[in-house]
C-alpha cells in the first residue's frame, strides 16, 4: 500500500516564524539553521511560508524592517495527513517547494514533507539483517520493553546515534540513547515505574538518564552486567555554533535535524522503535559507510563547529579499526588550528576517553604524524614507546598501588616532554596542581635521575631525593624508567 503525507512527513516540534517578526531580526536564525523553508504561525494556524532566498533577497535591498508577513507566500498547496503519494508528489513538484507543510484535520501543523522524504522512500534502504536477530540480545529485550512502554503511552520513539552503530556492528552497547517525539521526562519516569531503576535529568540539553538497576534485571529475567550503565531520553534538537569552537546553541527540532547535528554519518542513523518498528533512518549514508569502514565528517565545517570531533575521529578509527575518508583528513588539517581554541577543560576529558581505548598510543602516535598534538599545545608530544608506557602504567606490576590509574596514565603520556614546558601543558589543560607538580617532578627525574641512578649512593641519599616528591611521582618514575637501579630502589 502505498504511503499517505502521514507517513512519509519529518513530524515536529518545527522552528516556525511570527508574521509581525521584522526580517533583520530573524535572520540570524534562518541562517544559523539552514532551513529553506519556514512555516509562518498566526494563533498556532499556517498562514505562510517563507522561503530563504525571499529573504535573502530583501535584506540585500536593504529591507530588513519589513515584516514576514511582508513577503511570505500565501497561497501554497496545503497537505492533508491522508494525502497519498502521488499528491504529495504532485504538490512539490507542480509548486517547485522544497518541502510543504502537513496539517491534521484541524488545520494544525502537524509535520513537513519534502524532496528529501520524498528520495528517502523511494531509495529506502531496509533494515540490516542484522537487526533480525536484535530481539533475542539482552539489550533487544530492553529495548522492546522500553518501546512497549513508549506505545502504550503513545510516545514515537527512535533509537539513535552511536547505539545504533554498535548494534549494527555487532558491539556491547554502554549506553543506549533514544530520541523522543514529546516529554522525555514522562517517559523515563513510566520506564522507571515498570522496568525499576532510578532517574534524573541531564543538563543543559534536556535530557533524561534511566538507570536500569538489580530490580529492572530480574523483571527481564537478565543479570545487571548484561544491562546498560544508562539509557537516555532526549528530544529532538538541533544546534548552531555561533564561533567556532564554542559549546553550541540548542533548539527543539525534528528527527531529521537531530541525526543532521552529528559528527559522522557512522553516528547519524535511526530505527524507528514505537509506535511500530520501522527501517534504518540514514540520511547522510552512514550505513555505507559503516559496511565500508569509513568514517566520514557530515559537512566541511564540522571541525571548526567542533575541533574535539577531530580527536573523536582518530579514537573510533582505533576502536572500529575503520579508515578516516581521505577529505575527511584534509578537513582536520584545514581545522587544525582550531585546536587551540577549545576550552582546556574539554580536551583534557576528551583525551580521558582517548586513553581509555584499547590501543591509546596508537591513536596519539597517527595524531602526532599529521601535527595534530602540537595544535593542542606547541610542546605536546608523545614517545616512541608510548603503548609500553601507557601499558605499564595501566598495570602498575609490582608495586603498590600509590596513584589511580587515571593519573597514572597521563604521568607516562607525558613522559618524553621537556620538563620546563610542563607548566604551561597542564595550564592548558587545566590539570589539577597537585597532578601538574607530579607529571613535571616524575618527567624531569626520567630525563635527570641523579644520584638515584648513581652506584655508590647509600640509602640516606636516595631516601632524601625522593622525600620531598609526592608519592605518585615516586609510584610513576618506578613504572616508567628503564633503568633497573633505579627502579630496584624506588
Amino acid at each position: 500500500m502505498k504511503p499517505r503525507a502521514s507517513q512519509l512527513m519529518t513530524s515536529g516540534p518545527f522552528q516556525t516564524l511570527n508574521g509581525t517578526a521584522r526580517l533583520k531580526d530573524i535572520a540570524p536564525l534562518v541562517r544559523r539553521t539552514g532551513f529553506e523553508s519556514w512555516p509562518v504561525l498566526a494563533k498556532n494556524d499556517v498562514v505562510g511560508l517563507l522561503r530563504r532566498q525571499d529573504l535573502d533577497r530583501a535584506l540585500e535591498h536593504d529591507l530588513g524592517s519589513l515584516t514576514v508577513q511582508d513577503i511570505m507566500h500565501a497561497d501554497f498547496p496545503r497537505l492533508r495527513e491522508e494525502e497519498e503519494l502521488s499528491a504529495v508528489e504532485a504538490a512539490l513538484a507542480q509548486h517547485g517547494w522544497d518541502c510543504l507543510p502537513v496539517l491534521d484535520g484541524s488545520g494544525r501543523l502537524r509535520g513537513m514533507v519534502s524532496r528529501g522524504d520524498l528520495l528517502r522512500y523511494h531509495t529506502e534502504i531496509p533494515a540490516s539483517d542484522r537487526l533480525a536477530a536484535l530481539p533475542q540480545t539482552p539489550h533487544g529485550e530492553l529495548i522492546q520493553r522500553v518501546a512497549d512502554v513508549a506505545r502504550v503511552a503513545g510516545t514515537g520513539l527512535w533509537l539513535v546515534g552511536g547505539s545504533v552503530r554498535d548494534l549494527l556492528l555487532g558491539r556491547p552497547c554502554d549506553d543506549l540513547d533514544f530520541v523522543v517525539d514529546s516529554e522525555p521526562q514522562r517517559l523515563a519516569r513510566l520506564i522507571q515505574t515498570r522496568l525499576g531503576g532510578t532517574t534524573g535529568p541531564i543538563t543543559p540539553f534536556g535530557t533524561f538518564r534511566w538507570y536500569p538497576d538489580d530490580k529492572t534485571a530480574d523483571r527481564l529475567s537478565l543479570t545487571a552486567s548484561q544491562l546498560p550503565e544508562h539509557v537516555d531520553f532526549a528530544g529532538a534538537r538541533a544546534e548552531t555554533y555561533v564561533t567556532q569552537a564554542a559549546l553550541p546553541h540548542v533548539f527543539g527540532s525534528n528527527l531529521q535535524q537531530d541525526l543532521l547535528r552529528r559528527d559522522f554519518t557512522i553516528n547519524a542513523l535511526a530505527i524507528p522503535v514505537a509506535p511500530v518498528a520501522g527501517p534504518v533512518v540514514d540520511p547522510t549514508g552512514g550505513l555505507e559507510d559503516l559496511d565500508a569502514g569509513l568514517i566520514r565528517v557530515l559537512h566541511p565545517l564540522s571541525f571548526h563547529d567542533d575541533p574535539l570531533r577531530i580527536l573523536r575521529a582518530w579514537r573510533f578509527r582505533s576502536r572500529f579499526g575503520f579508515k578516516i575518508e581521505p577529505r575527511t583528513v584534509e578537513l582536520m588539517q584545514i581545522a587544525r588550528p582550531a585546536l587551540g581554541e577549545i576550552t582546556g577543560s574539554r580536551l583534557r576529558n576528551e583525551i580521558d576517553l582517548l586513553l581509555q581505548e584499547e590501543c591509546p598510543g596508537a591513536i596519539l602516535s597517527n595524531m602526532q604524524q599529521f601535527d595534530l598534538l602540537t595544535a593542542i599545545h606547541p610542546a605536546f608530544r608523545v614517545p616512541d614507546d608510548i603503548e609500553v608506557r601507557l601499558q605499564r602504567s595501566r598495570e602498575a606490576q609490582g608495586l603498590p598501588s600509590c596513584s589511580d590509574a587515571p593519573s597514572r596514565l597521563w604521568h607516562a603520556l607525558v613522559s618524553d616532554m621537556e620538563p620546563d614546558s610542563l607548566p604551561s601543558f597542564c595550564e592548558r589543560l587545566l590539570m589539577a596542581p597537585k597532578l601538574a607538580r607530579s607529571m613535571e617532578a616524575t618527567a624531569r627525574l626520567l630525563r635527570q635521575p641523579g644520584i638515584l641512578a648513581e652506584t655508590g649512593a647509600g640509602t640516606f641519599q636516595v631516601v632524601g631525593r625522593l622525600l620531598p616528591l609526592p608519592n605518585s611521582a615516586v609510584c610513576c618514575l618506578a613504572l616508567l624508567t628503564d633503568n633497573p637501579l633505579v627502579r630496584n630502589r624506588l
